[in-house]
Parts: C-alpha cells; sequence; structure tokens
C-alpha cells in the first residue's frame, strides 16, 4: 500500500509542476518505478530468508508475505494493471472527467506505455521480459509515441512547455503516396488530432503534431532536444542546418523554441517534401529553407563558421548512409560551425555497438569534445537502438546536460572524456573510401509499433 502512495505522490507533485495529467502518469510510474522495484525485491529476499527458520508459524507467515511482495510488486504492478489497459478500449486509460488538464473523455495512456514503463524499470525485470520472448524497440508501442524527427527510433514525450499553434491545428488525414524512396503513408496520431506519423516503406521516419511543434515523441529525438535546450538558451535565434528532413520535426521544434531562427533542411526526396507541404504545412513564420539535395553534397556548399547547430539524421531504408560519418563529412561539419556550436549526429546500432565505436573514432579526427547519448538498454547491447553523438570544437556543458538526461522519462546515459575513449577502444576510423553497409535494423523492431489496421497498397 505504501507503493502504490508513493507512486500516486509523485504523479500529483508531477501534475503540479507542469499540469498535465498523461504526463504526470508516465512521470509517476517512470520515476519511482526502479525504486519501488528495488523495494519490493528486499522484502522479498527478506521474507524468504526468514522463511528457513525451522519454526512452523515463522515459515508460514514469511512464505505467505513474500509471496504478498511478489504478487503485489509483479502481478499487481505490472500484469495486472497492463491487462486492464489493454481491456479498456484496447489499450486506452481514459479520463473520466475534466480533471487534470484536459476536456472529459482526455486520453491518459495507451497500456503499451505503462507496460513497458513497469517492466523496463530494472534491468531484471526487462531481462526476464525479453527471455520470455518479449523484445522492445527504442519507444513504446500504441502509447503517446510515434517517431520524430527523420530518423528511425525513439521514446516517449519530452517534458517542456507547450506551444500550441491554433492556426496549424487541422485533424491530421490518412494519405498513401508513391515517393522516390519508396511508398509514404501518413499515419493519424488517434490520441492527437492534429498530429500523425510518416511511414516509408514500413519504417517509420517522423511524427509530428501541427498544434503542438514542441511535441518531441521518441527518445533520440528528445535527447537532441535536450542537447539543444542545454547548449542554447531559450528563445534566442540561431542558425541551424539539418541534414536528413523527413516531416521536419526538429526544424518545427527549434522554430518555436527558437523564434527568429534561420534554418535549412536538406531532403534528397522531392516527392516526400511535397507531400509533406500539402498533409504537414509548415508556419510561414518558422523561416526554413528546404533544399532538395544531398545532405553531404549540401554540408560541403555551406560557408565556414556561419552555423551554431548542425543535426545528421540522415537514414536510408532505416541505415545510416556511411557518407555522413566519414572523417570527410567530420571535418566538414568542424569547419561549417562557428564557437560554441554543436553538431549532433544520430546514429543506430546493436550489440557490440562497433559501428557506434567507428563513429566515435571518426569525429574524434575534427572535434576536441565529444560526449555519446543513449539509453542504459542500448549500452549493455540488450537491443538495437539509437545513440546520439554530440560533438563540438568548444567545451560542452556535460554536468547540465547530464542532469537533464537522467531526469527524462526513459533517462538518458551519458559518455565522454576517458569513458568514451576506453568505449571507442581500438575502433578503426570510417572513410570515404569506405562503403561497408551500415548496421539494418532487426526485422522486429518495428513490428510493435505499426499501426493494428494497415493496409497499404502498393
Amino acid at each position: 500500500m505504501d507503493c502504490e502512495v508513493f507512486i500516486l505522490s509523485r504523479m500529483r507533485e508531477a501534475y503540479d509542476e507542469h499540469g498535465s495529467t498523461p504526463r504526470a502518469v508516465v512521470d509517476g510510474i517512470s520515476y519511482t518505478g526502479r525504486l519501488v522495484t528495488s523495494a519490493a525485491l528486499i522484502l522479498f529476499l527478506a521474507f524468504v530468508a526468514l522463511s528457513t527458520i525451522p519454526a512452523v508459524e515463522v515459515k508460514i507467515l514469511a512464505t505467505a508475505l513474500a509471496l504478498g511482495v511478489a504478487i503485489d510488486a509483479v502481478v499487481v504492478r505490472t500484469v495486472l494493471g497492463t491487462r486492464l489497459g489493454r481491456a479498456l478500449r484496447q489499450g486506452e486509460l481514459v479520463a473520466a472527467g475534466a480533471a487534470g488538464s484536459g476536456a472529459p473523455g482526455q486520453t491518459i495512456l495507451r497500456y503499451r506505455a505503462v507496460e513497458r514503463t513497469w517492466l523496463t524499470s530494472t534491468p531484471i525485470l526487462e531481462l526476464a521480459w525479453t527471455q520470455f520472448g518479449h523484445s522492445f524497440p527504442s519507444f513504446p508501442a500504441n502509447s503517446k509515441i510515434t517517431v520524430g524527427g527523420g530518423g528511425i527510433l525513439g521514446g516517449m514525450q519530452r517534458r517542456g512547455a507547450s506551444s500550441r499553434r491554433p492556426g496549424l491545428s487541422a485533424r491530421v488525414a490518412r494519405v498513401e503516396a508513391a515517393v522516390s524512396g519508396g511508398f509514404a503513408v501518413l499515419e493519424p496520431d488517434r490520441d492527437r488530432p492534429s498530429a500523425g506519423t510518416l511511414w516509408i516503406d514500413d519504417v517509420p521516419q517522423s511524427h509530428v503534431d501541427l498544434a503542438d511543434p514542441s511535441y518531441l515523441s521518441f527518445e533520440y529525438v528528445r535527447q537532441i532536444g535536450d542537447v539543444i535546450d542545454t547548449v542554447f538558451p531559450s528563445g534566442r535565434p540561431i542558425a541551424a542546418l539539418h541534414l536528413g528532413g523527413g516531416a521536419l520535426t526538429l526544424p518545427r521544434y527549434v522554430a518555436v523554441t527558437r523564434p527568429g531562427s534561420t534554418q535549412r533542411v536538406a531532403e534528397l526526396d522531392d516527392l516526400l517534401i511535397t507531400l509533406v507541404r500539402a498533409e504537414l504545412p509548415i508556419d510561414p513564420s518558422y523561416r526554413i529553407k528546404i533544399s532538395t539535395a544531398d545532405a553531404r553534397a549540401l554540408l560541403e556548399r555551406q560557408r565556414p563558421a556561419l552555423l551554431d547547430l548542425v543535426v545528421v539524421d540522415v537514414f536510408a531504408r532505416g541505415q545510416v548512409p556511411p557518407s555522413v560519418v566519414s572523417t570527410e563529412s567530420f571535418a566538414a561539419l568542424a569547419r561549417v560551425l562557428r564557437s560554441p556550436g554543436v553538431a549532433v549526429i544520430n546514429i543506430a546500432d546493436g550489440k557490440p555497438l562497433e559501428f557506434a565505436r567507428s563513429v566515435v573514432a571518426s569525429a574524434r579526427t575534427a572535434f576536441n569534445a565529444l560526449a555519446l547519448l543513449a539509453e542504459p538498454s542500448i549500452w549493455r547491447g540488450r537491443r538495437f537502438g539509437n545513440l546520439v553523438l554530440v560533438a563540438s570544437a568548444a567545451a560542452l556543458p556535460i554536468d547540465a546536460l547530464r542532469r537533464r538526461l537522467a531526469g527524462g522519462v526513459w533517462p538518458a546515459r551519458l559518455v565522454d572524456a576517458a569513458d568514451l575513449l576506453t568505449f571507442q577502444g581500438s575502433a578503426d576510423v570510417r572513410t570515404d573510401a569506405d562503403t561497408s553497409p551500415t548496421p539494418r535494423p532487426p526485422a522486429q523492431v518495428f513490428d510493435a509499433l505499426r499501426p493494428p489496421a494497415r493496409s497499404v497498397g502498393r
């Protein structure tokens, strides 16, 4: 009972902090999950030890208490709760009224977000869950979570003030269209009428909320947002270049959090840009210029020392093009940035993270300060996912960034300095002459994210 009170108290604190009921539910569960599970494990082991005492009465009492703790911590908190979510409109927990921050009947959270939060709140539970044949991608499935930013993996909504745009809040409709890179499907977000997820050949590319561009859905996109918010003061315009466009999640985010910023986006797929402009229109005040160009080619054409931020988030059929992670590419990034500018490179890798090590080695040839961010489960090699490399010629605000990442819904681990050198080891650098393929995500990574009723005609 004390654990339940603790969880509800944290939810209340989170609600008092930002006034959002959905986020308060997620924050309360995620922030208390590790502590509650650890406390339950200690109690369980203590009662098991107590049950070895020869006295029969003590054995019975200790065994009963151990079973009670196990049922409360595992069955009640993780299994029954998530199955109740499945029963309620196939996983939607619906608010009974306007308490919190929404109208009556507002969706709070879908069961898989709760399921993943509880089941992966400790490495022990995550390992046990995966041993039973379940696989969690970098993002919770069927929750208020879809891919953001032009990359391939991600996570939960980031914390931060909402930036609603009433003028661009029209409901997103389902659209299917052939684009240069494959077959695109724009899937409406059932929880957010003004939002949609862009898929290309069954690989999620971007998630955008037209009414709230500050909403970042996936873990790696939130991590990039944390880097931007830590390095650059909020409200101050910056000059940014985005290599890889998708549905322009991050350019929109920069535009609403730093009005007046000048931004340029490289997106090679002209048909995709036409689709995005038509179905996910861009506010004219955002000052986002889109170039139909190869990412590396556009980078090479930039003038020296004029940019504050470069985001490299380029994927082709789920893989990072080798040309954007070579030593030559990192040299170009260093050339176009002005101090204290940063380059943020999103990559995807799995155990044993050899690709990530080679990317770090390549970046070190051009930048003095490096940091690599990822979820702990990715660091441990338990699943394929996103790693975000931050590179700069100037010192990075490591302590502030580490605190910000640790306070997220899905805390991320930051590795830098000597630890990053150890991680890099003897990895070889990548050059333009190295055309070896980059890691391809396992087929099952996107299975849980695919819309339930999906019939793409080709």
